[in-house]
C-alpha cells in the first residue's frame, strides 16, 4: 500500500486571497515625512527615491504626508518632498503636532490613512519612525514589515519587503496580501539619495486632523537641546568617526564642512595620544628600507599640510605653532654615524634632501650639542607642530562645522550583506551611518566587525615624552627638531613656537 505524498506548502499565490471589497480603492504609494524642529529627517528623502521606484510600476502616484506645527518649516518640507520626487503632498498642520507625541501623531495619521486610503505607507526605522509605524499599524489593523533593506511590487501588485532575519545571515521577503496599507520601514542609508529637482512643484492636499489636547495624555513641559549630552543625540549621520585625536578631529572637520553629517565618538576626544605626541611631520628623518607606499603618502601629507594649516589657522583664530626648519639627526659615535650614512645614502635615493655635516657644522646649527658629536644630517623636508595647539585648533574647527561629539567608544562597526551600516557604541547605542572612519589609534583593533588584517594593523608602542617649559628671557636650547640614538633608544627633541 503506497503512502499519500506529504503535503507541500502552500505558495504564496495560493494562500493570497480575493482582496476585500473595501480595499479595492487603496492607491498611491506613501512616504512618511519624518521633521522635528524643522529638520526633516534625509531617510524620508531616501524614501520617496524608493517610492518613485514602487509607483512607477504601479502607475499611481508617490505622495508625502507631512506633519507639523503652521508656520515655514513645515512648508519648507512640502516644497523639499516635491523636489524629491513626491507628486502630492499632504499636509497635516496643527499646533498639537509641533512635537512628536505617540499619541497625537497616531490619531492624525490613523485618520489621513482611513480618508485617503494609501495603498502603500513607507517610514523611516528611527526611533520616531519605529515607534509611530507600529502604534498606526496596530490601529489599522494591518502588517508591518520592519527595518527592510530592499522594496519591489511583484507581478499581482503586491509590496515585497526585504528584511535581515537570524541575526542577517539570511534575507526574507514579506508580503502584506490581503490587508491594507501595506506599510513597512526602512534603516536610514539603505536606499540612495534622489537627484534633488529645485524646479518641481506638485498638489498640496490640506488634512484637518481631529485633535485634541485635552485627551492626549503626554504633555510637552520644556524642550532642552541635546548639544552638550554626552550621548549622541543622532540615530544616524552619513559619516561615523570612530576616535577623536587630531586624525579623527581633523577628518571629521573636514566632512561636515563638506555638508555631511558627522557623528565623532571618542571618551577622551583629544585627551589621549593627541596630548602628548612631539607634532613631528618627519617624512625624510623617519622613512625606512621598504617602506616606499608609505613614504609617497607621507611626503603627499607634508605638501598639503602648508594650505590645510593656513585654512586651519584662518578659521579659528588659533596659532597651531608650524615650524619648518627641519631634522637634524646626530651621531654620537662612529657606529651610529655609519648607520646614519647607510640611512641617508638610501633616502637621498628616494629623492629626498639630506645634507651631510660634519660635528662643528652640526653645532653652529645646534650651538648646545655637546662637541663628542661625531657629525649628522640635515633633512629640510621635516616640518613640526605644538601638538597642543593644533589639537584645541581641530576641536574649534569641528565646533564650527557642528560636529556631534559623543563620549562613547564604538565597540563595533556593523555589517550587513558586505557593507557597513553603521556602529554599535560600548554604551548600548546604535548610529546608522553610509560611511564609518576608524581613527581610534592603538584601540583600533578592538573595534568589532572589522576584518582581521585591518584589527591586527595597529598595535600599541609604549613611549615616554618628557615636556619642557622654556624659561623666560633665556635664548632657546635648540632651532631644529633633533634624533639621535642613545644607548640604542631612538630619542628626539623637538622645539616650540
Amino acid at each position: 500500500m503506497s503512502e499519500a505524498p506529504a503535503p507541500q506548502p502552500a505558495s504564496r499565490a495560493a494562500a493570497k486571497k480575493e482582496l476585500p471589497e473595501h480595499f479595492r480603492g487603496y492607491k498611491h504609494v506613501w512616504v512618511f515625512i519624518e521633521q522635528e524642529r524643522g529638520e526633516v529627517h534625509p531617510v524620508s528623502w531616501e524614501l520617496l527615491g524608493a517610492g518613485r521606484k514602487l509607483a512607477d510600476k504601479l502607475g499611481v502616484q508617490l505622495c508625502g504626508a507631512v506633519f507639523g506645527a503652521p508656520g515655514e518649516a513645515t512648508r519648507a518640507a512640502v516644497a523639499e518632498a516635491f523636489r524629491h520626487g513626491a507628486d502630492v503632498a499632504y499636509l497635516v498642520e496643527d499646533p498639537i503636532l509641533a512635537d512628536y507625541r505617540n499619541e497625537s501623531y497616531s490619531k492624525a495619521l490613523t485618520q489621513l490613512v482611513n480618508a485617503h486610503k494609501p495603498e502603500i505607507l513607507l517610514l523611516g526605522a528611527t526611533t520616531l519612525g519605529r515607534d509611530l509605524a507600529g502604534s498606526v499599524a496596530t490601529t489599522l489593523l494591518t502588517g508591518l514589515t520592519a527595518d527592510c533593506t530592499e522594496l519591489a511590487v511583484d507581478a499581482d501588485g503586491s509590496l515585497a519587503a526585504t528584511r535581515p532575519t537570524f541575526g542577517g545571515s539570511l534575507l526574507c521577503t514579506i508580503y502584506t496580501l490581503n490587508y491594507r496599507p501595506q506599510m513597512a520601514t526602512v534603516r536610514p542609508r539603505q536606499m540612495p539619495m534622489p537627484p534633488r529637482d529645485a524646479a518641481r512643484v506638485g498638489q498640496v492636499i490640506p488634512f484637518k486632523a481631529d485633535l485634541n489636547e485635552d485627551e492626549i495624555i503626554t504633555k510637552i513641559l520644556k524642550f532642552i537641546p541635546d548639544r552638550d549630552s554626552t550621548k549622541s543625540n543622532l540615530a544616524f549621520a552619513d559619516v561615523v568617526v570612530a576616535g577623536g585625536g587630531v586624525i579623527g578631529t581633523a577628518i571629521a572637520w573636514r566632512a561636515a564642512a563638506a555638508g555631511l553629517r558627522v557623528v565623532l565618538v571618542d571618551p577622551d576626544h583629544g585627551d589621549a595620544a593627541s596630548g602628548v605626541a612631539a607634532g613631528m611631520l618627519a617624512p625624510c628623518s623617519e622613512s625606512l628600507f621598504g617602506e616606499d607606499a608609505l613614504l609617497r603618502v607621507n611626503l603627499l601629507a607634508v605638501a598639503r599640510f602648508g594650505g590645510f594649516a593656513a585654512e586651519l589657522e584662518d578659521l579659528t583664530g588659533h596659532d597651531i605653532g608650524l615650524r619648518r626648519e627641519g631634522t637634524l639627526a646626530i651621531a654620537y659615535d662612529h657606529g651610529d654615524l655609519a648607520a646614519l650614512t647607510r640611512l641617508t645614502a638610501f633616502r637621498r635615493s628616494a629623492g629626498l634632501s639630506a645634507e651631510e655635516l660634519d660635528s662643528r657644522a652640526c653645532r653652529q646649527l645646534e650651538p648646545f650639542l655637546t662637541p663628542d658629536v661625531h657629525g649628522g644630517v640635515l633633512f629640510g623636508g621635516d616640518w613640526s607642530v605644538d601638538n597642543r595647539r593644533y589639537t584645541a585648533a581641530l576641536r574649534a574647527a569641528m565646533a564650527t562645522a557642528k560636529v556631534q561629539l559623543t563620549r562613547d567608544r564604538v565597540s563595533e562597526a556593523r555589517i550587513c550583506d558586505g557593507r557597513v551600516r553603521g556602529v554599535r557604541l560600548a554604551g548600548g547605542q546604535d548610529i546608522d551611518a553610509g560611511s564609518v572612519v576608524v581613527a581610534a589609534g592603538w584601540a583600533s583593533g578592538a573595534v568589532g566587525g572589522l576584518p582581521g588584517p585591518l584589527r591586527s594593523a595597529v598595535r600599541p608602542v609604549k613611549g615616554q615624552l618628557l615636556r619642557l617649559r622654556h624659561p623666560a628671557g633665556i635664548p632657546a636650547v635648540i632651532s631644529h627638531t633633533l634624533r639621535a640614538t642613545v644607548r640604542g633608544a631612538e630619542v628626539y627633541l623637538v622645539p616650540r613656537a
